[in-house]
């Protein structure tokens, strides 16, 4: 278990987890040997996918906004 990690009332938590830091346990944890992250707390694998996608929201918005032009400008010239 990694700093900060808060814990939701009584929760068990299976054998050998692993809580990354900042993580909120807001259930219990039962299956043994598994890496958990996030608030709320979820597998670490997904909470990684998350981040990741996270990091391209910038970049995602620009082109939605490019394609909503596009898009418009078409519309209203036939």
């Amino acid at each position: 278990m990694a700093g900060q990690v808060g814990f939701a009332g009584h929760v068990y938590v299976a054998p050998g987890s692993q809580i990354g830091g900042q993580t909120g346990v807001t259930r219990s944890l039962t299956e043994p040997g598994l890496k958990w992250n996030g608030t709320p707390v979820g597998s670490y694998m997904e909470s990684q996918r998350q981040n990741a996608v996270i990091r391209r929201l910038p970049e995602l918005m620009k082109r939605l906004e490019e394609l909503e032009t596009r898009y418009t400008n078409k519309d209203n010239n036939p």
